[in-house]
C-alpha cells in the first residue's frame, strides 16, 4: 500500500513539474545585456557589493530565479566556488553566469574580479559547469570579462 502512495505522490509531483516546464516562459539569457537586466533587480543596487548567479540549460535558458551568492562591503564581496557550485549542482545546471555589482558606478573589472573569474573558470571546467561569462553590473552599464578577454586575444 506504502509504495503504491508513494509511487502516485512520485507521479503527481513529476506531472506537476512538466506542467509547470510547458507553461512557464524560458528566459534566455543571450548575452551579457540579458544576464545584467536579470541581475539587476536582485541585487537592488545596493551600497555593497552583491554577488549573483545565474543557473543554466545547455540552451542558455534560465533555471529558476537569480541566486544571491554573497553579500559584501562596500568595495569587495568575498565569494568562494564551493557557494557558486553548490546551487549548480543542485539546480542541475549546464552552465552558469556569475554577476556583480560596482556600487561606484564604474563597470571596469578589477584585478581582483580577473581572479575570481579565473578561479571559478577553473573549478566549473573540473566539474564539467563552465563559466559562461562573469558581468560586472552598475545602474546603467556593464561589462563582460568574457568580452574583456576576447578583445585582447584578437
Amino acid at each position: 500500500m506504502r509504495k503504491t502512495t508513494s509511487k502516485k505522490m512520485a507521479t503527481a509531483t513529476a506531472t506537476r513539474a512538466a506542467d509547470c516546464a510547458l507553461t512557464s516562459p524560458r528566459v534566455l539569457v543571450a548575452d551579457p545585456a540579458d544576464a545584467a537586466r536579470l541581475a539587476r533587480p536582485v541585487m537592488r543596487l545596493a551600497d555593497q557589493e552583491t554577488f549573483v548567479a545565474l543557473y543554466l540549460t545547455v540552451r542558455n535558458t534560465l533555471v529558476g530565479d537569480p541566486h544571491v551568492v554573497a553579500i559584501g562591503t562596500l568595495t569587495s564581496v568575498e565569494v568562494h566556488p564551493r557557494e557558486v557550485f553548490r546551487e549548480a549542482i543542485r539546480r542541475g545546471a549546464a552552465g552558469i553566469v556569475v554577476l556583480h555589482n560596482h556600487p561606484s558606478g564604474d563597470p571596469t573589472p578589477s584585478p581582483e574580479d580577473f581572479e575570481l573569474t579565473r578561479r571559478l573558470k577553473t573549478c566549473g571546467d573540473l566539474i564539467g559547469i563552465p563559466v559562461v561569462d562573469h558581468v560586472v553590473v552598475t545602474a546603467d552599464r556593464h561589462a563582460s570579462i568574457a568580452e574583456t578577454f576576447e578583445s585582447k586575444s584578437c
